[in-house]
C-alpha cells in the first residue's frame, strides 16, 4: 500500500479539525488567554565504566534538552524539541495536535510513534539508564514525520487507548524515501487498576529499494499504586524483519518502590532488575546476547533524580565487558 493512501486520510482529518477548532467559536464566559507557553527540559551527567582489568571511568553529557509546548487554543497546541547529543543539535519534536472531536485526537508533524510501551515514555521518564536491546534496534529511529490518530476511551470498559497512524518510514529530519512510507498502530487495554495489556504493528518499506520493514510487538504492565506492595512490572516481547533478515527479543522488568517518609511522595527509590534478550539474525548461530541488569532510581523531587546500573552482558564468544552506569539528572 502506497503513503499516500495510508496517510491521506488522516492528513484531511487532521486539517477539517484544524479548520473547525480555528472557527469555532469561544465559550462564553472564558477567562482564558491564549497562547499559553510552558517551556522545559532535562539534562544529564553519566558516568560509565567497563569492568575490565585497563577500563577507567569515562564521563559524558548524553543529553541537553530543550522543550516548548505552547496551546493556541483549548483545542489546538504545539510542541518542539531539540537535543544536543554527542555535541551535535538536533530537531527532535516538531508537531501540533488538534483534540477539537470527542472521537479522536490528530497529531501531525515529527514525533515519536505509537509503538512498545518502552519507546512512548519519556525519556526523562526511564526507570533504567540504558533502554532494552530489542527496543533499541527493532524500534529505531524513535522519531518519523507523519499524522496520526488517538484516543484514549477512559470511560468506557476495559478503557483502551488507540493509535494508527502514516508517516514517510525515513525517520527523522528526512524526507520520504519512496512513495510506501510505513503505517503504525497500537493498541492497549486496562482490565485492571494499574494493569495495561497491548499490541503494536509496524508495516514499511524503506530506501529507494523498497526493503521491507516488519514489526510486531506485545507488551504488559503493573503498577501498584493502591494497598499491597509498591511493585512495577513490565515486559515486552518484540519481532520483524529487515529484508530477509529476522530479528527478535524481549524484556522483563521487575521494581519495588521504598518510601522513606510516606507512600507515593518525594523522595523515593525505586530497585530495580531487568532481563533482556536479542536475537539479531534469526539465521545466524550464536548471535544472540543476553543482559541482566540490576540498579536503583532515586527520586528526590520534581526535578532532580539519581539512577545506578550495573550490567551483566552474556553472548558468544564470551567478553568481559560488564558495565556500572551512573547518571545524574535534572528535569524543568
Amino acid at each position: 500500500m502506497k503513503i499516500f493512501t495510508r496517510s491521506a486520510a488522516i492528513f484531511a482529518a487532521g486539517c477539517i479539525m484544524a479548520v473547525c477548532a480555528a472557527v469555532a467559536p469561544a465559550a462564553e464566559g472564558t477567562a482564558t488567554v491564549y497562547p499559553k507557553v510552558k517551556i522545559g527540559g532535562f539534562a544529564r551527567v553519566r558516568a560509565d565504566w567497563a569492568l575490565s582489568d585497563t577500563s577507567t571511568p569515562t564521563f559524558s553529557v548524553p543529553n541537553a534538552r530543550i522543550e516548548i509546548k505552547a496551546s493556541v487554543s483549548d483545542d489546538v497546541s504545539y510542541a518542539f524539541s531539540m537535543d544536543s547529543t554527542a555535541g551535535t543539535l538536533k530537531l527532535l519534536d516538531s508537531f501540533f495536535r488538534i483534540n477539537y472531536f470527542d472521537w479522536f485526537d490528530v497529531k501531525m508533524g515529527q514525533f515519536k510513534y505509537n509503538f512498545s510501551k518502552e519507546q512512548v515514555t519519556a525519556d526523562a521518564d526511564l526507570e533504567l539508564i540504558n533502554k532494552s536491546y530489542v527496543v533499541t534496534d527493532l524500534v529505531y529511529p524513535t522519531r518519523e514525520i507523519g499524522a496520526e490518530l488517538s484516543k484514549n476511551f477512559k470511560n468506557t470498559p476495559l478503557k483502551p487507548f488507540v493509535a494508527i497512524g502514516g508517516y514517510n518510514g525515513a525517520g527523522p529530519n528526512a524526507s520520504a524515501q519512496n512513495n510506501y512510507g510505513a503505517g503504525i498502530a497500537r493498541l492497549i487495554v486496562s482490565p485492571a487498576e494499574g494493569l495495561s495489556i497491548g499490541g503494536s504493528l509496524y508495516d514499511g518499506k524503506t530506501g529507494a529499494a523498497k526493503v521491507t520493514k516488519n514489526r510486531r510487538g506485545v507488551e504488559v504492565a503493573y503498577e501498584n499504586r493502591k494497598a499491597g506492595p509498591p511493585v512495577l512490572v513490565k515486559a515486552e516481547q518484540i519481532s520483524g524483519s529487515d529484508g530477509a533478515t529476522d530479528k527478535s527479543g524481549y524484556y522483563f522488568t521487575a521494581g519495588y518502590y521504598v518510601f522513606p517518609v510516606s507512600k507515593w511522595t518525594y523522595p523515593y527509590a525505586l530497585l530495580l532488575a531487568r532481563q533482556d534478550h536479542y536475537d539479531a539474525n534469526s539465521a545466524v548461530a550464536d548471535d544472540e546476547i543476553s543482559r541482566t541488569t540490576i540498579g536503583a532510581l532515586i527520586q528526590y523531587d520534581d526535578f532532580f533524580s539519581f539512577r545506578i546500573n550495573y550490567e551483566v552482558a552474556a553472548e558468544t564468544p564470551s567478553v568481559a565487558n560488564d558495565l556500572l552506569t551512573w547518571q545524574f539528572q535534572v528535569k524543568f
